[in-house]
This record gives structure tokens, C-alpha cells and sequence, in this order.
């Protein structure tokens, strides 16, 4: 029992770890691409909850390094005396949720530190990029200087796909509402054929 929820947890980090290679590569090449191309309006993102979420990711990887660093700990204990681990299975689970921790915390931080802007193939925001064609919605709030991008032929009412609120500064608001309605017929063309 004990090496089943060792290879359980190191096969769940693998995979944490295999995904958030992916994700982070991606970010990257869409912020070099960004910080390539022209930069159309420049976006603010509210990125306090990327920050506060990363921030009780790395509290969760610090109890999960100091739990795997005491060795008298009742985590420790209780691991032993319920799956009958041994010290060095029950050390090598908690290394291997302090990976899936660490891979929790990395996409978040990559949002926090991520640039967002609207360029003439698109927009970037929160790491990654969003071509007009793969766009069905919008709305522009006048009053808090911000819009709302949706992926899904839903609209802003399913989550899926939902980007926003985008904030921008007073003097561009005329800009972003030209460039969206300029692009609003490509929104509007996009057939998904399956």
C-alpha cells in the first residue's frame, strides 16, 4: 500500500511537472512575441489574486518542505503507521507533492509577471496570446476603463474561455473600442467545423 501512494504521488508530479513545462514555454514565447511586436494599448491587469494565490501555493510547499524535513513530524508518523511506509517513501512523497506545490505556484507567477497588450493579430493577457478569429465576444465597461474577452460561442455567461476584466487608461478607451469593433467581423466569420 505504501508503494502505491508513493508511485501515485510521483507519477501525479510528473505530470504537474509535464504540463507546466508546456504552459511555461508557451508563456514565454508569447511574451518574447509580444515584446517583438507593436504594441497597440498597453493593458493593466488586476493581478492581486495571481499574487495572493501563488503566495498560499508557496505556504502549502513550505509546510510540505518542512514536513518532509522533521523527521519526527505527525504527518510523517501518520504516513508510516497507516500505508506502513518506510522513512525514505514517506521523505519521497513529500518531495513529490512539494513538486506538484511548486508546479501550482509557477503558472501563477508567471500571470502576475506576464505583459498585456492589444496588438494588430490580437491580444496577449495572462501569458498567453488570443487571435481575433478565436474571439465571439466582448463588452467595454465605460465606467471602470475595462472589457471582457470571451473564447466561447457561450458568451460571457459560460466561464470557459472568459478573459477580463482587461483595464486600460482613460485616454486610450476611444482606441480599444475601434480596434474591437474594426475586428468585431472577424469575431463574427469564425465557423468551428468539426
Amino acid at each position: 500500500m505504501g508503494i502505491a501512494v508513493l508511485v501515485l504521488s510521483a507519477v501525479l508530479a510528473a505530470a504537474f511537472l509535464a504540463v507546466i513545462a508546456r504552459y511555461c514555454l508557451r508563456a514565454v514565447r508569447a511574451q518574447t512575441k509580444l515584446y517583438n511586436s507593436i504594441q497597440l494599448v498597453v493593458l493593466k491587469n488586476a493581478k492581486v489574486q495571481y499574487l495572493a494565490a501563488a503566495a498560499l501555493s508557496a505556504a502549502l510547499l513550505v509546510l510540505c518542505i518542512v514536513l518532509a524535513a522533521l523527521p519526527g513530524s505527525g504527518a510523517r508518523a501518520y504516513l508510516i503507521r497507516l500505508y506502513g511506509m518506510s522513512e525514505p517513501a514517506v521523505t519521497a512523497t513529500f518531495v513529490c507533492l512539494c513538486l506538484i506545490w511548486f508546479s501550482v505556484a509557477t503558472p501563477l507567477l508567471i500571470m502576475y509577471f506576464s505583459r498585456a497588450a492589444i496588438v494588430d493579430r490580437g491580444i496577449y493577457i495572462a501569458g498567453r496570446f488570443i487571435d481575433w478569429h478565436r474571439l465571439y465576444y466582448y463588452y467595454v465597461d465605460e465606467d471602470k476603463h475595462s472589457f471582457i474577452l470571451s473564447t466561447n460561442k457561450k458568451g460571457p455567461y459560460a466561464l470557459k474561455g472568459v478573459f477580463g476584466p482587461c483595464r486600460f487608461d482613460r485616454i486610450d478607451e476611444e482606441k480599444v473600442k475601434f480596434i474591437l469593433n474594426k475586428n468585431r467581423n472577424k469575431f463574427l466569420t469564425h465557423y468551428d467545423i468539426r
